[in-house]
Order: structure tokens, then sequence, then C-alpha cells
């Protein structure tokens, strides 16, 4: 598994079945990193939720460090994940060597 960034700003790059990467917000929960492709807001003005949580403890990741300007910790996926995953959660298929963990709407509320 990836070394967690704890306290830091952390994304990853995602590359989708439509040639584009993807710079996507990454968080830790449950002792795993996921991606938020989207957010949804919260009840409370300080809050934000997920709109969706895709697992990556099943795929490789490259650990690029700390971005100097930023301070974002940057990882970049091997795997390239489809459009329609990152967009509406949809998994249709996925290889069982890397399958995909998508929880749709969890409810977690993460401070902006």
């Amino acid at each position: 598994m990836a070394e967690k960034s704890k306290g830091k700003a952390t994304k990853t790059y995602v590359t989708s079945d439509d040639g584009y990467t993807y710079l996507i917000d990454t968080i830790e929960h449950e002792g795993y990193l996921w991606l938020v492709p989207a957010w949804l807001d919260a009840p409370y003005q300080q809050m934000r939720k997920p709109a969706r949580l895709i697992r990556l403890d099943k795929h490789k990741l490259q650990n690029l460090g700390v971005e100097p300007q930023t301070q974002e910790h940057l990882y970049r996926l091997a795997d390239q994940l489809p459009k329609a995953v990152l967009d509406r959660g949809e998994v249709h298929e996925s290889k069982p060597d890397t399958p995909l963990v998508v929880v749709e709407a969890p409810e977690l509320m993460i401070r902006r």
C-alpha cells in the first residue's frame, strides 16, 4: 500500500479511457486511500461529502512526493480507469487482479 500523508492535501493523477489525465482528490478512510472524483455540499458550511469513493489499495500507485508550491502530496495511478467510473461510479467490468471498489454517497463528511 502507498505511504499515507496525514494532514496534507493529497491528489492522484488518473488516466481515463477517454485519453485524458485528471488530478483527483484523494483521502484516507478506513485505512485505505480513496479517490474522490466529485464532492457534494454537506449541511455544515465548512464540510463537504464525497459523491463517491474509489478504493486504491488493489492498484499500483507511484508516490510523486510533495509538490513544493501547493504542499499537496501527489500520486500517479498506474492503471487506467473508465470515465464512467469516475463520473457515475459505473463498474461494468474490472480485471480480476485489480477489482474496482466503488462506494456511492458514503456517510462521510470532510472538512474543507
